[in-house]
């Protein structure tokens, strides 16, 4: 197998398109009923939501209306839910090494073995490929439908700072991924090949989606200690906090194409829309 070595390649983002941000409403607070965080969480194109339970035995969806469209027990311990895909949700055991795909109706339609990686989470872009994270040892690799292995990278920091990301977020259509590593409250900014390009110093959360972009290319940030959510867009090689949303101890989000999504904070899914 070849593998691409592309840290070298310096294909800056592109610009995002610059909008007035629009206001942000909550549509929709669905009660969980849990004393402890959900495991993973994603939404669909249609702003439809999906999680696991705290002991990730359970994978649960839940409408946008507020309506339970499927709950099922998880025969593997250790599948975890990664955002992005648009039309699936994608589930990735850590265990066996399988990352498995679910239609809107908790159908199973795809399932694709890996290798070479010891990833926790991950995110799928629009294109379907599939870019999965190993915050441990500091690498990203990147698959297609199939599985086959289309380039992988090891993550550069600054300086002797050594990054555990826990989280990750594809854009890809601007040629962008975010890293968050809430330990050390950064939030660091890549292309596609693993140039770094820029670095957020926020109190981000520790969720493995605790950060999003969407669809206009504004990444979302859990902050819980500080109580809210913020935005922020791109202005060259800075970001800068476009809104912000106050909730009790958010600590992820999953946002669609089509300007709405879904934090959850203490106890509850909170659907938004902009």
């Amino acid at each position: 197998m070849a593998f691409l070595s592309c840290t070298a390649y310096n294909d800056p983002p592109r610009p995002m398109i610059l909008k007035s941000p629009a206001p942000i409403e909550k549509s929709l607070n669905y009660r969980l009923g849990l004393s402890t965080e959900i495991s993973s969480l994603a939404v669909d194109r249609l702003g439809n939501s999906c999680y696991t339970d705290p002991a990730g035995w359970t994978l649960i969806s839940v409408g946008w209306d507020g309506s339970e469209m499927f709950r099922f027990n998880l025969t593997r311990h250790g599948d975890q839910l990664i955002t992005g895909g648009s039309e699936s949700y994608w589930l990735i055991n850590f265990l066996d090494r399988k990352i498995r795909a679910f239609d809107k109706n908790g159908q199973p339609t795809a399932e694709i073995n890996y290798y070479g990686i010891t990833a926790t989470t991950g995110a799928v872009t629009t294109a379907g490929e599939i870019y999965l994270l190993d915050g441990n040892n500091a690498r990203v690799k990147v698959l297609d439908r199939q599985g086959h292995e289309i380039r992988s990278f090891q993550i550069q920091a600054e300086g002797d700072v050594v990054l555990r990301p826990g989280s990750i977020s594809v854009d890809d259509s601007r040629n962008i991924l975010a890293l968050a590593d809430g330990r050390r409250g950064k939030v660091v900014f890549y292309n596609l090949y693993g140039t770094k390009q820029s670095i957020l110093n926020i109190p981000v959360g520790n969720h493995p989606q605790a950060i999003c972009f969407d669809y206009l290319g504004m990444i979302w940030t859990c902050q819980p200690e500080l109580g809210k959510v913020v935005i922020y867009s791109s202005k060259g090689s800075a970001w800068i906090a476009e809104a912000d949303l106050s909730l009790l101890k958010p600590d992820a989000v999953a946002m669609s194409s089509f300007g709405s999504g879904v934090v959850v904070e203490d106890g509850n899914l909170v659907f938004i829309k902009f």
